[in-house]
Order: C-alpha cells, then structure tokens, then sequence
C-alpha cells in the first residue's frame, strides 16, 4: 500500500517526494550516500572550495570506514547511525572539532541531496519500523565544539623574538620577522601573508581582501614594517618570496598548505629557543594583536574591522579566552598573598 506518514497534511507530499527521487535515481549506485559526497567533493574542488573538498573526502573515507567500506543507500540512513559513527570517531580519538566538522559536513551534502531530489528525508517511526515519518537522519543531532584555547603572548615576549639573536639559523631569523610583521600588520594571517603582491601597496597602506571571508583590509605602513619589507625585497610578485609561484589555483593550495606546516614547525622552535611556556603558532600573532589592542583600550568595532571579522559577535567570540587570561592575571594580584603564606 505504499509507506503511510503520520504528520498532518504532509503525507501525500513527502511520499509523492521520496517516489520522484527513486524514479528518477533508480539505480543503487545513484543512490548511494558515501559516493554523492565524493561527487559533491568534486564539485566543490571544480569550484575552487579546496578546503571544502577536502573536508568532505575526509569525512567520507572515515564514514566508509564505518560502514566495514561498503556504502549505504540515502533511505539506509538513520539518526542512530549517525550517533553510531560519532561514536565510532571518538573511538578513534579525534578531536572533538574534527568530530564535529565532519559531521557537519555530511550533514550539509545530505542536505544538499536533498535540495536536489537526490534524497528524501524519510526515517523509520520509533515505534513502528514498518511505517515512516518525514525527517533527517541529522536531525537532532546537536554540535557542540569545544572552545579554541587561545594562547597570547606579552609585548615583551614578543620584543624578545623581535630582537633575539637568529644569526646562526637564518630560517628561523627569516620567520621571527615574517612573525613580527604579521602582529605589526594588525594580526594578518599567515595565508593572507604569503598571497601579498606589489599591486597591494597603495599610497602608504597594504590593501588586501581576506582569502577567508574576502573582506577588505588596510593596514597603513609604520617605519617597522618598511623595514621588515625591505628585507624581504627580491624580483619576485610577492612581497614575501618563501618559494610559492603562480600556478593553478589548487597547485597555489597546495603551497599554501605546505608552507603553513614549514612555518608553524619554525615558530615551534623559536618558541622553545627564546624559552616560552607557550606552543607559537601562526595564529599566536592574531591572537596576541587583538589581545594587546583590547588591552590597550582599541574599540570593540575598531578590533573587529582589523581583523576582517564580518560582525562583532565574531570578535566577541574571538576575544572571550583573552579576557579570561586577562582575568587569571588581576586574579593573581590580587590573591597573590596566599602563595607567599602557602610557601
């Protein structure tokens, strides 16, 4: 008699849907979960989304993982699946946001299948397995990642890399300055960095877009920066030659991807020559600008705008663990004494 759905008036409308998606994906092949989400990953790399493909191949092969490398069709799909395979990656102890990035983006491709009438969102009643109701698989699902600690440094930690003695290790000299002109350059990613060219030079300002949200920045030119640029001069495009060419724009990913790992190792190291309690990563820079910029008194608005956030709920978000550094250290004065009786 056909599947029977018990929501109001919905019924007829989403048994009329699931019966068009299987006429016209009839096949199991089209109607295999795991294999759109590769196709969809494609789709996304065609379009440049490297990031985005990547993250959904990567979900893609751990979710075929967990289905003993053997697909399942849309309609297979149920939200204790779902569960199952969270659990099965914490099981594999990734970390709580891989966790949640993956299942986010299955989650986005299923209903991108749906959208196309590649899938319909049918799942077996709780109570009865022979009828079912109108619902995603995802649906329920709540995501909840765990909150980036967010490690600043002083001023005079950063004074101590700036004026450190690199001179026998002239890679490390090379990414202390690269370092220093990121938080001089008002926290400026290390991508957005290695993407400067001559032409974002503009009447005493960097003028660039933000390869992540594509807003546009300035960043007007102290001494200090003239002077880290003209270390860096070379014939090269790029203000910072570090070896990365014109190509295809996912050759240019590639690079990017590469030398992020190379600079971060580098920092890594500065970090435990000059003696910091602290891992330094790229992001350190970031962090530590909008740090000190609050410190300092800088607007909320004026931080928010220097960093290229695309409203100030992101820069709340961004500056809530540096207030609470902020925090432990008034807490630190002003209980100090306890230490010295304990002692």
């Amino acid at each position: 008699m056909g599947i029977t759905i018990m929501i109001d008036n919905s019924s007829y409308d989403m048994m009329t849907r699931q019966a068009i998606a299987l006429a016209l994906f009839a096949s199991e092949e089209e109607r295999r979960f795991v294999r759109f989400v590769l196709e969809y990953a494609r789709k996304l790399k065609k379009r440049q989304k490297f990031s985005a493909s990547e993250q959904r191949r990567a979900a893609a092969r751990h979710f075929l993982h967990f289905l003993g490398m053997k697909d399942c069709l849309f309609e297979e799909l149920t939200p204790g699946m779902i569960a199952d395979f969270a659990n099965y990656l914490h099981s594999r102890k990734l970390a709580i946001n891989t966790i949640c990035c993956y299942l986010s983006v299955l989650r986005a491709t299923y209903n991108v299948a749906v959208a196309e009438g590649r899938a319909c969102p049918m799942i077996p009643h709780p109570r009865d397995p022979h009828r079912k109701i109108p619902r995603s698989p995802f649906a329920g699902m709540r995501l909840r990642r765990a909150e980036t600690i967010k490690r600043a440094i002083s001023e005079a930690e950063f004074r101590r890399i700036v004026t450190w003695d690199w001179s026998d290790t002239p890679r490390l000299k090379q990414v202390a300055r690269l370092a220093a002109f990121s938080f001089g350059a008002q926290g400026i990613p290390f991508t957005d960095l290695l993407g400067l060219r001559r032409e974002n030079l503009v009447d005493g300002e960097i003028i660039f877009q933000r390869r992540k949200t594509g807003t546009t920045i300035r960043v007007g030119l102290t001494p200090f920066l003239r002077t880290v640029l003209g270390e860096f001069n070379s014939d090269s495009p790029f203000l910072f030659n570090l070896g990365q060419q014109e190509s295809t724009p996912e050759e240019e990913h590639r690079q990017r991807k590469r030398l992020l790992a190379w600079y971060n190792r580098c920092l890594a190291e500065i970090g435990i020559r000059i003696g910091l309690s602290k891992k330094l990563t790229s992001y350190v820079m970031r962090h530590s600008w909008a740090s000190e910029a609050l410190a300092k008194g800088v607007s909320m608005a004026e931080i928010s705008q220097a960093l290229g956030h695309t409203s100030e709920k992101t820069t709340r978000l961004y500056l809530k663990a540096l207030d609470q550094e902020k925090m432990n250290r008034a807490n630190e004065r002003v209980v100090g004494f306890l230490d010295e009786i304990a002692c």
